[in-house]
């Protein structure tokens, strides 16, 4: 097993316009706190978690908003959420949350003929809970391609991952949001990953 640290990684983030200095600037300010942990399970394998919230004080043009991270590639990205559209969303306060339970060898290796493969079953579950508040409606124009988070927004899924010891294939269902156009419900993502 790849090295995991004890103790979460929390990471703070702070910005602003610095309109003192310069006034045309725009007047905002920006917090992001994230936290990413690897939780060890004994046998049940180990549990992945990243949690991240921001907010935006101040009005500000929409490429300033919180956008979550759309992937419309036809590769998995496990940060990003991956039935998202690029920039489908925006707000200026945000929760995102991210886990994948790794069962390991617990119960694909209980499988005659499948355990000599040696893939790892997991269990994935993404989601964004935003709103926009000040910047509902501005005096900025946006794009209509970009939807206000009337509700959170859910991705489901499983993949299988150590295949050929470096590949890996999500299974991906878009469980809310299902009206918006160009958007898949479902889809399966390969990815590679290269641990040691």
């Amino acid at each position: 097993r790849f090295f995991m640290l004890d103790f979460p990684v929390i990471s703070f983030e702070y910005s602003n316009s610095l309109q003192a200095i310069n006034e045309r600037a725009l007047n905002f300010h920006r917090i992001r706190l994230r936290i990413e942990h690897q939780l060890k399970l004994k046998k049940w394998g180990y549990l992945d978690y990243k949690i991240e919230g921001g907010k935006l004080w101040g009005k500000v043009p929409y490429p300033y908003l919180n956008f979550p991270i759309g992937n419309q590639s036809i590769l998995n990205d496990d940060v990003a959420f991956n039935l998202m559209n690029y920039a489908e969303f925006a707000t200026d306060e945000y929760i995102a949350i991210q886990l994948e339970h790794h069962f390991e060898g617990l119960i694909l290796n209980r499988l005659p003929g499948i355990n000599k493969l040696k893939w790892r079953l997991f269990l994935l579950s993404k989601t964004y809970i935003g709103r926009r508040l000040q910047n509902k409606s501005t005096q900025y124009l946006s794009p209509l391609t970009i939807y206000n988070l009337d509700k959170p927004y859910f991705e489901l899924g499983f993949g299988i991952e150590n295949i050929i010891k470096l590949g890996r294939v999500d299974f991906t269902w878009r469980m809310t949001h299902l009206n918006h156009k160009n958007i898949y419900r479902f889809l399966p993502k390969p990815s590679f990953q290269f641990r040691f």
